[in-house]
């Protein structure tokens, strides 16, 4: 890891309990003060242009003057820097953000919180010289692009429900490609489904609008994002240290400072939206920073699992529960439990450990149930967010998710939930390839032993359809057990057997009765008594061959 020589100064032993390399930890940035950049890291990017190559962009919350910082004490959080401070730590940054533009043939820098940083466009002017252009906005953002790179036909600036944005509508200059970028520095929300749909409006095409245009959406987005879609290795990927003001309020008794990942960038080509990659950028050298420590060695809390902000549309269409998108999961339960403030989407910590998070509402008795079913279930986390009000939330792990689809059900309409089931398991019996030619080639005994199968399971099912539709768990588990017992005279090898319905469902044809797995119709029924009995945990379901 590249670090400026200065940082070598500083007690290795609090270098050792910074949140990221490149933050100092509040003792330092009280003693070094001339050490401190921001308390945001900057973050490249790049662009694709069809025909030409991708711009480079560099993003980076300052830090503004007499702002709540994340890299000082909360009791003196507004008086942690003088006037002469402020102007000499602009000047380190715009002398960093020069090196990072040197080093990567930067074209594109976009500039956040620079509210009452009067002396600060000077300071940037002076840094980057006539080759640029630089736009002001008056609600705290700077957006600058290089000359030869682009014109710049018209910028607009817009605030939105605290969302506030920098739009420069520019043109690629060797291709004539309209590039609309949007500047963002969001408003704070802990769950990011409006920052989700502002921008997606933000990056759709309008009507009549040029069908090659790209757009983009980089900056600090006061919610959480994550350095790529589909890079999910284990490390640390802090771009920012929340006000210890904010954390001070959490209660926090291990580490007065909590990073945060809320830098973001995100393209729609041809109306396709995809998360673009980026990397961090060492203050003063403008190279990429990582961090080489092993993540145990990291101060971070692993459990705290955040949403993220889940638009990459390659990314959404591979994350499903129930075979459905998540955004259909979510409309479908709100629907179903009559419930609108259920969220379901992407959360992550800070390590990228990503998980599919579910809010529900404060009274929810659906969650309460949940989190008894799955208390100290590896894979699965519960936590109240305090956001505009306290909501319960889960965080589960990617491959325990048709878990909570299954409890869900079971806890809350258990009768649809187990006809679906049923049907999904008759239309594997029947329709697949496989299992016909299995039949076909098995014995006349095994043939109506198969069919004998599908015919009990179809008498099941139809005692569900007509139980009651609000059956609880109990009494459906009880017309279960009964047409279990239930017997039946059958041939196997020439010979008359009575079997219970329950065993005949257990019955495995030939080449796989000695295969090691159960049937999957007893594995169907063996999950059936196990979710609708309260008594019961939880697991995962075994597979099976029917």
């Amino acid at each position: 890891m590249a670090a400026h020589p200065e940082h070598f100064k500083i007690n290795m032993d609090l270098q050792s309990k910074r949140l990221h390399p490149c933050f100092l930890t509040i003792a330092e940035a009280k003693d070094h003060p001339e050490l401190v950049y921001s308390d945001h890291l900057p973050i490249l990017t790049e662009i694709p242009v069809p025909g030409a190559k991708p711009v480079k962009a560099i993003s980076l919350n300052v830090l503004g003057p007499m702002s709540f910082s994340g890299l000082h004490d909360a009791t003196t959080n507004r008086e942690w820097e003088t006037p002469e401070q402020t102007t000499a730590r602009y000047q380190r940054i715009a002398q960093g953000l020069k090196q990072a533009i040197n080093l990567h043939d930067t074209s594109l820098l976009l500039l956040q919180e620079t509210t009452g940083a009067k002396d600060f466009p000077d300071i940037l002017y002076q840094q980057l010289g006539e080759g640029w252009h630089i736009l002001i906005d008056e609600d705290g953002l700077i957006s600058c692009y290089k000359l030869d790179r682009f014109t710049n036909p018209s910028a607009t600036s817009a605030v939105y429900q605290n969302h506030r944005t920098h739009s420069l509508n520019l043109i690629e200059l060797s291709t004539a490609t309209p590039l609309v970028v949007h500047n963002v520095w969001g408003a704070s929300n802990d769950f990011g489904d409006g920052h989700e749909q502002y921008y997606r409006d933000l990056l759709a095409l309008k009507p009549g609008e040029d069908p090659s245009t790209i757009k983009v959406v980089v900056g600090n987005s006061n919610c959480r994002s994550t350095p790529s879609p589909t890079d999910l290795n284990q490390r640390n990927i802090i771009t920012g240290v929340i006000s210890t003001d904010l954390t001070k309020l959490r209660n926090r008794t291990t580490n007065p400072q909590l990073g945060d990942h809320s830098e973001c960038a995100f393209v729609s080509i041809a109306g396709k939206i995809h998360q673009l990659c980026f990397d961090t950028l060492h203050f003063a050298t403008g190279k990429i920073v990582t961090d080489s420590r092993d993540c145990n060695e990291i101060p971070q809390e692993p459990y705290l699992y955040r949403p993220i902000l889940f638009l990459d549309a390659d990314y959404i269409s591979r994350i499903t529960i129930a075979h459905m998108s998540l955004q259909n999961y979510q409309n479908y339960l709100q629907e179903e439990l009559q419930d609108n403030q259920i969220l379901v989407g992407m959360s992550s910590n800070t390590l990228n450990d990503h998980r599919i998070f579910f809010r529900f509402s404060s009274d929810s008795a659906v969650y309460e149930q949940l989190v008894m079913t799955f208390k100290n279930q590896e894979g699965i986390h519960a936590r109240i967010v305090k956001s505009s009000q306290p909501f319960p939330c889960l965080f589960i792990a990617i491959d325990k998710i048709e878990l909570i689809h299954q409890a869900i059900h079971n806890i809350q309409f258990p009768r649809r939930y187990w006809i679906e089931q049923m049907n999904l398991h008759l239309q594997r019996s029947t329709h697949t390839f496989f299992k016909g030619w299995s039949i076909l080639t098995a014995s006349k005994d095994e043939q109506d032993l198969h069919q004998a199968k599908i015919d009990k399971l179809e008498e099941l099912k139809r005692a569900f359809e007509t139980a009651w539709l609000t059956a609880s768990a109990e009494e459906l588990l009880e017309i279960k057990n009964t047409w279990a017992k239930k017997v039946a005279d059958y041939t196997i090898g020439g010979q008359k057997v009575t079997l219970t319905n329950m065993e005949l469902m257990a019955y495995k044809r030939g080449p796989q009765r000695n295969n090691g797995k159960p049937a999957a119709s007893a594995t169907l029924l063996a999950n059936m008594e196990r979710l609708l009995n309260p008594s019961s945990a939880i697991s995962t379901p075994a597979a099976g061959n029917n």
